[in-house]
């Protein structure tokens, strides 16, 4: 953005510059009549009206882009991000199917000291045996975890807000979103369907010190 202030400040102090040496010389003309009259024909006119012009079109467009920058960060600032890329030590059966059938992917979660893959209803006999193959416990369950993703970034973007918001999670377990929040009245009113159908839960939660 700095690039773009001192740009518009060189061009706005050119323009003004222009402006009074122009004045300048047109008072010069009317005092004597004699002066020859070449700088004050209508391009002159024509030229800073186009000046003008372009001052007032990048003053918009670097109001614009303003808006962008920000907006971007402020979407960087509030974007889940999948923590399954970002694991180095992923055990051997949940990265072989979290990257190969990523989109019958549920999660996992530990239960008595050992990890169970969630896989979507819709998961090809193929991954099923390959995980009694390998005497891995799985259970079934009806939204991958990229499609919780998704759906907890929508939470998020409406959440994020409105006052009382803690924050999102989500459970691999129970293949559900919790949104936890001081006020419960807010999100059990936008996603009241994605409640209902169980997808998401609405916990009352104070603000961590």
């Amino acid at each position: 953005m700095l690039f773009y202030y001192v740009l518009f400040s060189i061009v706005l102090v050119a323009c003004s510059l222009y402006m009074v040496f122009y004045r300048k010389r047109y008072m010069k003309v009317m005092e004597q009549p004699e002066l020859p009259t070449w700088r004050m024909t209508p391009h002159h006119f024509s030229l800073y009206a186009i000046i003008f012009s372009l001052l007032v079109a990048f003053s918009f467009s670097l109001f614009q882009t303003y808006t962008v920058e920000r907006d971007v960060l402020l979407a960087e600032e509030y974007t889940i991000e999948n923590p399954y890329l970002k694991e180095d030590n992923l055990n051997l059966d949940v990265a072989y199917v979290f990257t190969e059938y990523n989109m019958y992917f549920g999660g996992s979660y530990v239960e008595d000291g050992v990890i169970v893959i969630s896989i979507t209803n819709d998961a090809p006999n193929e991954l099923v045996s390959y995980l009694e193959s390998r005497n891995r416990p799985y259970q079934f369950v009806q939204f991958s975890y990229s499609e919780l993703l998704m759906m907890s970034q929508l939470a998020v973007n409406h959440m994020k807000d409105v006052e009382g918001f803690v924050g999102i999670s989500i459970n691999e377990k129970t293949n559900t979103i919790i949104i936890s929040t001081m006020n419960t009245s807010d999100p059990l009113v936008y996603f009241q369907n994605y409640i209902e159908d169980g997808v998401m839960e609405v916990v009352e939660s104070a603000v961590l010190e």
